[in-house]
C-alpha cells in the first residue's frame, strides 16, 4: 500500500504535552495506514508504558513500539553492540581511539563497562526477536546513505541529531526528495514540513549515530 503523505503535526496541535518522538510515531503510524486518526497523546501514553524509566522515552523504545505495529527497519549504526559484548574495553577503545582523550582513562571503570555491556546485551535481547524485519549493518552513516535508503519502496529515514537548537536533541524523517532537496518531517513550533539541501542537512542533521529506514512489512 502507498503510504500517505506525513501530516504537519506540531506539538502546540497535542491537547497534552507530548515529546517529538511521540509525534514522530504517530506520523509513522498513519502515514503506513496503521491509523486513520493520529493521536500523539495516545502514542505518548504507549510509550512511557514501555520505558523502563518513568517519564523517560528513548528511541529504542519507540522503534520497539514501531516493529510490534508491523512496520520493517534497517539500522545504520556506527557502534557494534555485538562486538562490544564480545570484546569489551579493546573495542571501546578501538571505537573512540580517533577522540581518545587522555582524561577519559579514569571513568572507563569495570563498573560502567558491565553497565554497557548489560545495556547492549538488552537491546541485543529486544531487537534481535525480531530477526529480518529489523535487520542491522555497522558503519559510519554518509549523506548519501539517506536518499538510498529512500529508494527502498515507502520508506523514511529516522534520525536524530542536536542540530538547529544545540541545547536540545531532536527526532525526524526524511521521507522523499524534490529537485534535490531532502523533504523532512520535524515537529516543531511553525510548520514541521521541510525542506533542505544536501549541504543544509549534512550539517545540521546528518547523525553520527546512526539511522533507520522504516517502511511496510
Amino acid at each position: 500500500m502507498i503510504p500517505r503523505p506525513p501530516l504537519n503535526l506540531r506539538p502546540e496541535d497535542a491537547v497534552t504535552a507530548v515529546g517529538c518522538l511521540s509525534l514522530v510515531a504517530a506520523n509513522l503510524l498513519w502515514m503506513y495506514h496503521l491509523t486513520d486518526r493520529p493521536e500523539p497523546e495516545d502514542v505518548q501514553f504507549a510509550l512511557e508504558r514501555r520505558s523502563q524509566v518513568p517519564g523517560e522515552v528513548t528511541t529504542s523504545t519507540m522503534l520497539l513500539y514501531l516493529l510490534e505495529r508491523g512496520l520493517r527497519m534497517h539500522h545504520i549504526y556506527p557502534f557494534d553492540d555485538r562486538r562490544f559484548i564480545a570484546e569489551g574495553e579493546a573495542y571501546y577503545r578501538e571505537f573512540y581511539a580517533d577522540e581518545w582523550e587522555p582524561d577519559w582513562d579514569k571513568y572507563l571503570t569495570p563498573k560502567l563497562l558491565e553497565e554497557l555491556r548489560q545495556e547492549c546485551e538488552a537491546h541485543r535481547v529486544k531487537f534481535d526477536q525480531y530477526g529480518e524485519v529489523s535487520t542491522e549493518e555497522n558503519r559510519p552513516v554518509t549523506y548519501s546513505d539517506i536518499p538510498a535508503l529512500l529508494q527502498r519502496q515507502g520508506a523514511v529515514v529516522l534520525y536524530s541529531a542536536t542540530a538547529v537548537e544545540p541545547a536540545r536533541a531532536s527526532h525526524g524523517f526524511a521521507y522523499g526528495t524534490n529537485d534535490g532537496e531532502l523533504k523532512v518531517y520535524w515537529p516543531h513550533r511553525g510548520t514541521s514540513l521541510l525542506a533542505y539541501t544536501p549541504d543544509e542537512f549534512t550539517e545540521y542533521w546528518l547523525p553520527s549515530d546512526g539511522v533507520t529506514a522504516i517502511w511496510e512489512a
